[in-house]
């Protein structure tokens, strides 16, 4: 009897132990250790740090952003909360459980979840008892925390966001914020101190350990960032010396890859430029409050940083959309500080010199140019334009939409053409939107996001009237696209498109205009007129190509994808034109004239023309206009412009500059971190093997017990093969899975 048992026991022992192998590593990874919150702790916390350090602090919001115009809109919003409804700024609404439901984790799309896991309720709530003094917003406040961080001691694995980098980066100021108010409230309760000091002290073991860091991307700077707050915060806590020494020696890794010497953050997107410069100002004011010195590096790429987002910046506060850009409109910008006067106690200004320095700037490791025109007039809008085309691409960094070589323009106040922008996570269509037709950049049909790629800028010219940079991309396969990019100024634009690679292959274009934008077809095939309602602004285009194109309009389309411009976090239907081409021996010519009455520039009589091809180094196009003719043409390595009545302007176009040391100093920091890094997420995987092993367990379990019965002398021999197949899979999963 003993001996059966122990047979039994033994047959399910080894299963029991492939399971345990699988989920055991998931396990230690969210492994939690409790610190020890001692009451001098709490009473230390009660003192120190002083109000006017936190006061300082609360400057600092690592993802939570004021979103609320004023204090009536503010309290309207506590009000909604307190019954359970959420609303915030467009981005979502919905219902949650007051003050906490394990429902409301996994709840809701990525955006609603983050709300909710970032602590955007107390944030408000909290904000809502310091303007008006009633308690129900605080202790409503207090609650929520309680309950989050009771789930969170609790759980086992991440479900939802509850462990998400960026939504416990966010936390941190909340629960700092919130300390601050509460340790001197006369409804103080030591027991909720030790809770809320015991989940920071659990969110500080997160932030720091290394395979929860997030290297790769502005996730990691956030945690870095509130690593620091927490330090500054709750400096009586265990190990904060240690969690200032990881995340200053983090963040110097990650600024070899994250920020390019030229000042450009590398998130392909001039909106996390924008986010980024905010948050690289944290860290210089953040190391000052804790009297460390900034390293002088960072200091420099700073500086830079804000002269780039002064080229991106238009005067009402809006940005090309490019990459994950949202279309707002912020006349203010980051809010960032001098490196004149470093110091604690030193306030925010939100000043960056809105004023752009330079008519034409190139930014060639980051992948960028930038075109102005009519900066003698700044803010005036209406003289204004500018002109910004991308070829960045960092593969691994964040935020990268399938867009190398695609040219925004703005004028007037008003964006004419532009890329999809800021498709919300979780929505149907984001995987579109971020591949080729969510943006005008030449590409292969049917080319996925994520095709092995590479741009570079092949050569670049300027002269007192004209700009022009010529682009070259590479891959996937054989395919080379080129892209030539003429801004004759103040109002012409020329983009010379070409491409070859494998015979029967098809490229393809899709120029979105904004959604204000009327676009109707001209007079000619390939000839369109785009207005919009009360601007006498009208821009005339033209798609100028050769044999066997197809150019078809899109707007709002889910299959084929094109014709989307994302407006505050919703998507709005475009007017789009697509181009499609055979890849070899074919060319295309778009061209864009702004003209209003009474302004100056090129008015176009007709339509244009192109003279002569015979390669992307040699063509010319033909320009009819109401003073004469003009001639726009390459040859070689130079670009000329004749125009009647005025002598020719020749632009002689200089190599791009070897880059090549750079992106390789940004590839190996990159990869460095990268190795050191790098958590294997099998998650997902270990929830479906053990489901295949779970039911084939099942199926086993039955055929033993007709066994038994059936065929009872076979019945050991069965389960010791069995077990030998069991411990087979066990070692394949060690050894070879997981």
């Amino acid at each position: 009897m003993a001996r059966r048992l122990f047979a039994q026991l033994f047959f399910y022992a080894v299963p029991l132990l492939v399971f345990v192998r699988i989920w055991l590593p998931e396990v230690e990874h969210n492994y939690i250790p409790n610190d020890r919150i001692t009451e001098a702790m709490v009473d230390q916390a009660r003192r120190q740090p002083e109000e006017a350090v936190f006061r300082e602090l609360e400057e600092f919001s690592l993802g939570l952003k004021p979103l609320w115009k004023n204090d009536d809109e503010l309290i309207a919003a506590a009000e909604k909360m307190m019954r359970g409804e959420i609303e915030i700024a467009k981005k979502f609404s919905g219902k949650f459980h007051v003050p906490f439901s394990a429902e409301d984790v996994e709840k809701g799309l990525p955006t609603s979840q983050l709300s909710l896991a970032a602590f955007v309720v107390p944030k408000v709530l909290t904000d809502a008892y310091q303007r008006t003094k009633e308690e129900k917003y605080l202790m409503t406040a207090r609650d929520i925390i309680l309950g989050w961080a009771a789930y969170e001691r609790t759980a086992w694995f991440p479900k939802g966001l509850l462990w998400n980098n960026h939504a416990i980066s966010a936390r941190i100021p909340v629960l700092a914020q919130f300390w601050r108010v509460y340790r001197s409230h006369p409804r103080y309760d030591p027991e909720t101190a030790k809770a809320i000091l015991l989940m920071v002290a659990r969110s500080a073991r997160l932030l720091a350990d290394p395979a929860h860091f997030t290297f790769s991307t502005n996730h990691g700077i956030m945690q870095n960032l509130a690593l620091w707050h927490l330090c500054i915060a709750f400096p009586d806590l265990p190990e904060v010396e240690k969690y200032k020494r990881v995340a200053l020696s983090r963040m110097r890794e990650q600024m070899l890859f994250y920020m390019s010497d030229e000042g450009v953050i590398l998130e392909h997107s001039p909106g996390y430029h924008r986010e980024g410069m905010q948050m690289i100002s944290a860290a210089l004011k953040y190391l000052d409050l804790m009297k460390m010195p900034a390293p002088e590096a960072w200091k420099e790429k700073y500086r830079r940083g804000k002269d780039f987002y002064a080229q991106l910046k238009r005067p009402d506060g809006s940005l090309p959309m490019l990459g994950d850009t949202v279309s707002l409109q912020d006349p203010y910008g980051p809010r960032v500080r001098g490196l004149e006067t470093d110091g604690p106690g030193e306030v925010l200004d939100d000043k960056i010199d809105s004023l752009p320095k330079r008519a034409a700037s190139l930014y060639p490791i980051s992948g960028y140019a930038l075109w102005w025109n009519g900066l003698d007039r700044w803010p005036d809008p209406r003289p204004l334009n500018q002109s910004a085309v991308a070829w960045s691409y960092f593969p691994g960094h964040g935020h990268k939409h399938a867009d190398e070589m695609s040219v925004s323009l703005w004028a007037g106040g008003q964006t004419w053409w532009t890329n999809v922008g800021y498709w919300p996570y979780g929505e149907k269509g984001r995987e579109e939107a971020v591949s080729w037709m969510g943006s005008n950049a030449p590409h292969l049909i049917e080319e996925p996001a994520e095709s092995v790629r590479s741009a570079r800028l092949r050569s670049y010219g300027e002269a007192e009237r004209a700009a022009v940079v010529d682009l070259e991309r590479r891959g996937p396969g054989a395919y080379v696209a080129h892209r030539q990019v003429v801004h004759w100024r103040p109002n012409l634009w020329v983009i010379v498109d070409s491409a070859t690679g494998r015979a029967g292959d098809r490229t393809a274009t899709a120029w979105t205009a904004s959604h204000q934008v009327d676009l109707s077809e001209g007079p000619t095939p390939g000839a369109y007129d785009l207005k919009v309602k009360e601007s006498p602004l009208r821009l005339k285009a033209f798609i100028l190509a050769s044999e066997n194109t197809k150019i078809k309009q899109l707007k709002g389309s889910m299959d084929p994808f094109g014709g989307w411009e994302v407006v505050d976090y919703f998507n709005v239907p475009a007017p789009a034109v697509v181009v499609e081409q055979p890849v070899n021996g074919s060319w295309a010519a778009t061209l864009w004239s702004l003209e209003a009455p009474g302004s100056a520039g090129v008015k176009l009589a007709g339509a244009p023309a192109m003279q002569s091809w015979e390669d992307p180094d040699h063509w010319s196009i033909a320009l009819p206009t109401e003073s004469g003719r003009v001639q726009i043409g390459r040859e070689g390595e130079r670009v000329r412009i004749d125009e009647a009545g005025r002598p020719p302007q020749e632009i002689a176009l200089l190599p791009g500059p070897e880059i090549q040391g750079p992106l390789e100093k940004i590839r190996a920091a990159y990869e460095t971190a990268a190795v050191k890094y790098r958590y294997n997420n099998l998650f997902d995987y270990r929830v479906k093997i053990t489901r295949y092993l779970v039911a084939i367990f099942l199926l086993q379990e039955i055929f033993f017990f007709v066994c038994r019965r059936a065929v009872a002398r076979f019945y050991f021999g069965f389960r010791v093969l069995n077990i030998v197949g069991w411990a087979g899979v066990g070692l394949w999963l060690v050894y070879f899975r997981l």
